[in-house]
């Protein structure tokens, strides 16, 4: 089993980032997705890293602490299983 985490950074005021954490509620709620808001610090750190381009943007921390980004589409894959189990 991985240890990864899958953290989801989010911005205030963004209508996306409501309408995903709307869909992503439950894996939100039960700390299997972790949010991380842009303007916090890790948030500033991750995007200066990853220079993100938009947000929502997805990023999985690994057993050693460092952060790397999903691959394309997988923040849609994570709302497709969500759904699927609704």
């Amino acid at each position: 089993m991985s240890d990864d985490e899958i953290c989801l950074v989010t911005e205030t005021g963004c209508g996306g980032c409501k309408e995903v954490k709307k869909l992503l509620k439950r894996p939100l709620e039960d700390g299997r997705i972790k949010e991380i808001p842009i303007e916090s610090e890790l948030g500033k750190e991750l995007d200066k890293d990853f220079k993100f381009k938009y947000v929502p943007a997805c990023v999985i921390r690994d057993s050693s602490g460092k952060y790397r980004k999903c691959r394309d589409g997988q923040i849609d894959e994570l709302i497709e299983d969500e759904m699927n189990k609704s």
